[in-house]
């Protein structure tokens, strides 16, 4: 069943050029040697990333991020933001 028929959802590629904003919200990440979810020398300085494993802090996609000039949230820091709004 449909819950959201008027909702136009589109899948694109995991090229992070040109977005302001990316965030991991995989389960990459949470092992040690897992695979980066894109391909961060595509990631622009400016760009704001955010991550959603929370077993690491600084886990390998937001290390690689940050010594790109990234500002990155980690992914304990997303969950303490959504708290409010859960409750």
């Amino acid at each position: 069943m449909n819950e959201y028929p008027h909702i136009q959802v589109n899948t694109g590629s995991n090229d992070p050029d040109g977005h302001d904003l990316v965030v991991n919200a995989t389960p990459m990440g949470m092992n040690d040697g897992d695979p980066l979810p894109i391909d961060v020398s595509r990631l622009a300085p400016e760009t704001f990333v955010g991550e959603v494993v929370m077993r690491t802090e600084m886990t390998a996609f937001l290390q690689a991020a940050q010594n790109r000039g990234c500002r990155v949230q980690l992914g304990s820091d997303m969950l303490f933001e959504q708290i409010p709004a859960y409750l």
